[in-house]
């Protein structure tokens, strides 16, 4: 017997139905493991993209992949 995996994202709000339709599945055939983990809300992370522009030597020039780079980072001097 060949097996797959698969990894679901799901909302808490439809979790335990999810779960509950997994775990109906006949034991032998299916093995569930879980881990729960939080997602960061868009918002906090424009306001932490926002705090680096301002920290920032060359405001008009950042991006998003430059935000996140800490090289680049330290050589603007905030690090």
């Amino acid at each position: 017997m060949t097996t797959q995996r698969i990894q679901l994202d799901i909302s808490n709000d439809v979790f335990d139905k999810v779960m509950f339709f997994l775990e109906n599945l006949p034991k032998n055939l299916v093995r569930i493991s879980s881990e729960q983990t939080t997602t960061e809300p868009e918002e906090s992370q424009l306001k932490k993209f926002h705090s680096l522009i301002n920290k920032s030597n060359n405001k008009t020039k950042l991006t998003m992949k430059i935000a996140t780079d800490t090289s680049e980072m330290s050589n603007d001097g905030l690090f």
